[in-house]
């Protein structure tokens, strides 16, 4: 979401989750764990999620749903494979997980106003088998305001490796900090100072060479 002012993301594996980036910065709520997008009420009926609620919009969209669909044994992160084989081979479950992922796309465009709506895991695959579907349950539900221009939704370039790598980054972005650096420091004292056999290359110079 690079460039973009206000942009949304959706991840689909076996429910969904998402962010939402405002000027580059992920806004994560008051105690780090906003943007629970799959457990918004939304088209769940009365039926109970593994998170507490009822009718999460998760469990529409994802692996789960498209087991549930066609009878499948689902929950407890079971399934990736069987959900794979019902992505590629049963239109009316893919269908079904279309159109209840723009549903929810809807709701999330006219409170948040995004540039651009991104998808990756399933949501790709979800956009690129029925998109047509997709579509035609988003765009009726949008406010008036939001559909000149309608905001684009687009398959994220990394797809599966998305998560992974946005994991990569924050485990760097935790580390290569000022305060990071100096907690290393703390706790590896020995390997931040100079030594008679070793030199720091980031206090020192070489020998005969004036500090920079």
């Amino acid at each position: 979401l690079r460039g973009v002012r206000v942009g949304l993301h959706l991840h689909v594996d076996f429910d969904l989750g998402g962010v939402l980036v405002v000027e580059g910065r992920p806004l994560g709520g008051a105690s780090g764990t906003g943007a629970e997008f799959g457990h918004m009420p939304l088209d769940g009926g009365d039926r109970p999620c593994m998170c507490g609620a009822i009718g999460c919009w998760g469990m529409d969209v994802g692996a789960n749903a498209l087991l549930r669909h066609v009878g499948l044994e689902h929950g407890g992160g079971r399934g990736r494979g069987q959900a794979e084989r019902v992505l590629a081979t049963s239109e009316e479950a893919v269908a079904a997980s279309a159109a209840a992922l723009g549903r929810g796309i809807a709701a999330l465009v006219n409170a948040h106003d995004p540039e651009v709506v991104t998808l990756s895991g399933h949501g790709v695959e979800l956009a690129e088998r029925a998109g047509g579907m997709l579509l035609r349950a988003c765009e009726p539900r949008l406010m008036a305001i939001r559909r000149d221009p309608t905001p684009r939704i687009e398959g994220s370039a990394l797809g599966w490796r998305g998560a992974l790598l946005g994991a990569m980054e924050s485990v760097f972005d935790a580390f290569l900090t000022p305060g990071g650096l100096e907690r290393w420091r703390e706790d590896h004292p020995d390997q931040g100072r100079d030594t008679p056999g070793r030199r720091n290359v980031t206090h020192s110079t070489p020998q005969g060479d004036k500090p920079l």
